[in-house]
């Protein structure tokens, strides 16, 4: 009666686990991924809610808000951010500093460069507090600083938020927009680029949503 297995039979059995965990390992990278798109369109969500009820609080916008955002495009920095940590409209972390007399917040601890995408995040979270600047590098892409998130603001009352997204110039029914470059870390040209069906919607961009970037608003919200 034989016993053991043969040298073949071993190499084909190494061969069968090593295939399986090649499809587990490719399996939870995508998952991972899903996971990542999925947090980045609830934090950008999240923030164009909590920047509303913000609005709706005070009957205005803070001035750290409306000067990050005055050409159209602000960024979500530890200092306009801040605005939302005081009011307990987002989960951020925010200390108090006095400073020649002034007192003003800050976010701080992983918080610190502001409100940042997941993946930034997680590269934020491996490096320490302590860790790198808004120049830490990002493994998917990019750096903390392209991971950063954008935001515009109705400043006239109207209910139309004027907003400079991928370099083009959209009006978006609503009183604040939120968005952010996907995983890799760069803002796609145009905010509807790289449907297959090469249709144009009415800013000369293709429909639909190409690439990894993240907004806040639906495409019917936008406007002529």
């Amino acid at each position: 009666m034989r016993k053991g297995f043969t040298l073949i039979e071993m190499l084909v059995v190494i061969g069968i686990i090593a295939t399986l965990m090649g499809v587990s390992v490719a399996g939870y990278s995508y998952m991972t991924k899903r996971a990542q798109q999925a947090r980045g369109r609830e934090l950008v969500s999240n923030t164009a809610t909590a920047l509303s009820l913000l609005f709706q609080k005070q009957g205005r916008w803070p001035k750290a808000l409306l000067d990050e955002a005055a050409s159209g495009k602000g960024r979500l920095t530890a200092r306009a951010a801040a605005c939302l940590a005081v009011n307990k409209l987002m989960s951020l972390t925010y200390t108090k500093v006095e400073s020649d007399g002034e007192s003003y917040y800050t976010l701080s601890g992983p918080d610190r460069y502001g409100i940042v995408t997941p993946w930034a995040q997680a590269a934020i979270k491996r490096a320490g507090v302590s860790g790198g600047g808004t120049g830490l590098k990002v493994p998917s892409g990019g750096t903390v600083e392209d991971h950063i998130l954008y935001y515009a603001l109705d400043k006239t009352g109207e209910g139309i938020v004027e907003a400079d997204v991928g370099g083009v110039q959209l009006k978006i029914r609503g009183n604040a927009a939120v968005w952010c470059a996907g995983m890799d870390g760069v803002l796609a040209k145009y905010p509807y680029a790289g449907a297959s069906s090469g249709a144009k919607g009415q800013h000369g961009q293709s429909r639909g949503r190409g690439g990894d970037d993240v907004y806040s608003w639906a495409p019917s919200q936008v406007t002529k």
